[in-house]
């Protein structure tokens, strides 16, 4: 009776384990995503010149952005679509334009932060350097 008192104890260790390390892949699939998005929202924007193209997120659905070419959705992201919908941003740019150069219209803070509703200590922050344009994508706890 004790050894299976100790197993089950055991297993319920290494569950919550698990589950914490996939919420935490959850959140870094989510950001190689945006990343992935971003860097080639910049090449089309250095190659096709003159097109506006942004990256918006939601304000009602936290967990959504879109890509526009000029005011057309081009694409649309749901964490959800991915299996992801408890990731979310905890903060980010609004809108994220580049420019025919490469660099971010934005020369302030164009950085996303993207956390987990069931993981509170754990996030990844996805940041568009300003000057190169150069993405980045760092893991916070």
């Amino acid at each position: 009776m004790a050894l299976a008192a100790i197993f089950s104890e055991f297993l319920l260790v290494q569950s919550s384990a698990f589950w914490q390390y996939y919420y935490k892949n959850q959140v870094r699939l989510v950001a190689q995503l945006l990343a992935a998005d971003l860097r080639s929202l910049q090449q089309e924007t250095l190659f096709e010149v003159g097109t506006p193209r942004d990256i918006k997120t939601s304000s009602q659905n936290k967990s959504v952005y879109g890509i526009y070419l000029t005011r057309t959705v081009k694409k649309r992201v749901a964490f959800d679509d991915y299996g992801c919908g408890d990731v979310y941003f905890k903060y980010g740019v609004d809108t994220l334009r580049f420019s025919y150069n490469g660099a971010p219209s934005q020369t302030v803070n164009s950085s996303y932060s993207l956390g987990h509703a069931k993981l509170a200590n754990f996030s990844c922050r996805v940041e568009v350097q300003p000057v190169t344009g150069r993405v980045l994508v760092y893991e916070e706890e």
